[in-house]
């Protein structure tokens, strides 16, 4: 009966979840004065521009589409809150938003900073407490098994045979 009771009472139990995939979510206010955080080959969209299949990039090693942005951002996301919480949710579950190269974030260059594009540690820190004064929840989605052909972590153990990593 214990057993029953703890997970009837467990807040995943019958949550309503809602993914985002923070780039693709809402435009960015500012999305001029974050041109700089989309080098080529990384490229920048407009909004009203649908994504397509991309093409592969031998010399990145990976899909064009991977580092095609629209520029959605923690900042941006938060001003949809209400439409998030219109819609019933308990539970907001964000792709990944570690510091990372490619648009999904499923790369990453550093688990302990936020990507550049999505915004900053105290970015997260007010959605997280505009989450939680509304009684919701907030599931950060991380893959800590691997790191991105591009970290310094990664290059480093691919280069040096004595690396610690």
């Amino acid at each position: 009966m214990t057993i029953y009771l703890q997970r009837e009472q467990d807040w995943r139990v019958g949550a309503i979840v809602y993914q985002v995939l923070v780039d693709r979510f809402a435009p960015s206010d500012n999305l001029n004065e974050k041109a700089h955080l989309y080098p080529a080959p990384k490229t920048l969209h407009s909004w009203d521009e649908a994504p397509k299949h991309g093409v592969y990039l031998e010399e990145e090693a990976l899909w064009s589409h991977e580092i095609a942005f629209w520029g959605g951002d923690l900042t941006s996301l938060q001003t949809r809150l209400p439409y998030l919480v219109d819609l019933g949710i308990n539970v907001l579950y964000l792709n990944p938003i570690h510091n990372a190269y490619t648009n999904h974030k499923y790369d990453a260059l550093d688990y302990l900073t936020i990507s550049p594009e999505y915004g900053s540690r105290d970015d997260i820190t007010a959605l997280s407490s505009s989450l939680h004064s509304q009684g919701l929840k907030l599931v950060l989605d991380g893959v800590f098994n691997h790191m991105g052909q591009h970290s310094e972590y990664f290059v480093d153990a691919k280069n040096n045979p004595d690396s610690k990593f």
